[in-house]
């Protein structure tokens, strides 16, 4: 199934067949759109909107990391990017296993993979600077049961590698 709408700077991506959408859920200035298997919610492919600006240095270093040579991150830069990462970056609720600056289908991203700690499930996450100034963040992420993960782990990489960016 193609989704062909413009989700932030998202401009289409593709579904395996049978998955379905749910209505956006909004808090505040954060939009979600899930995406998952009609049978059931045990896989999601998401994305999470945040309207507001992040404060400057949170941008500055997000925009920073970003940039620089492609790199694993360290524990420094894990920490300084929270406002970026949000829980994931809080250890007493998420365990980083890998992350990373990479490509995402020609756009820099910051990709972080771990598990929720006491809920059973692995995420795969990928955190994309919208406007070009590190001010604004999409977060596009598959989750799965943590012993399902490396079952579906080729679904998320279709999902991932469908995406066509906005453009202009």
């Amino acid at each position: 199934m193609k989704i062909e709408e413009n989700i932030g700077v998202v401009a289409s991506f593709e579904l395996p067949e049978g998955w379905q959408r749910d209505e956006p859920t909004e808090i505040g200035s954060r939009t979600t759109h899930v995406f998952h298997p009609a049978e059931g919610r045990e896989l999601l492919f998401c994305h999470h909107l945040r309207e507001q600006h992040l404060s400057r240095p949170a941008a500055q270093k997000f925009e920073q990391t970003l940039y620089a040579p492609f790199h694993n991150l360290s524990e420094g830069e894990i920490a300084d990017l929270s406002e970026v990462f949000e829980g994931l970056s809080n250890n007493n609720v998420f365990s980083i296993s890998e992350a990373s600056t990479d490509y995402l289908n020609d756009r820099r991203i910051v990709r972080i993979l771990g598990d929720w700690k006491g809920r059973n499930l692995t995420m795969l996450s990928c955190f994309v600077d919208r406007d070009g100034d590190g001010q604004k963040v999409q977060n596009l992420y598959f989750s799965a049961p943590q012993d399902q993960f490396r079952d579906t782990v080729e679904i998320a990489d279709l999902i991932f590698r469908s995406i066509k960016w906005v453009t202009g």
